[in-house]
């Protein structure tokens, strides 16, 4: 569980969720012959795994998020804005 936000950076940018740390994954699953994944700043990374954090908020509120990408090459884990956005919704409780 990730309780701690400055361990996230919300990323209005990225198109999916990736994480660093595989402590904090649940449900990991490990690819051999992954995914790349294409940088703003033209670097390539190659996706580790999948799996679901479970993130929770200053209000005591949790949220699980699926299709976390691993990339251990990050230095940060990085929470989509917009798939955060259409997960959740505006209203959502």
């Amino acid at each position: 569980m990730v309780e701690n936000s400055a361990k996230l950076v919300y990323d209005t940018g990225a198109s999916r969720h990736f994480c660093a740390n595989k402590e904090f994954m649940q449900d990991f699953k490990n690819i051999i012959d992954g995914e790349w994944v294409y940088m703003g700043n033209s670097m390539i990374a190659r996706v580790r795994g999948k799996g679901k954090i479970l993130l929770k908020f200053t209000l005591g509120k949790l949220r699980s998020l699926s299709n976390v990408q691993y990339m251990p090459s990050f230095r940060r884990n990085f929470v989509s804005g917009i798939t955060l956005e259409l997960s959740f919704g505006p209203n959502s409780t």
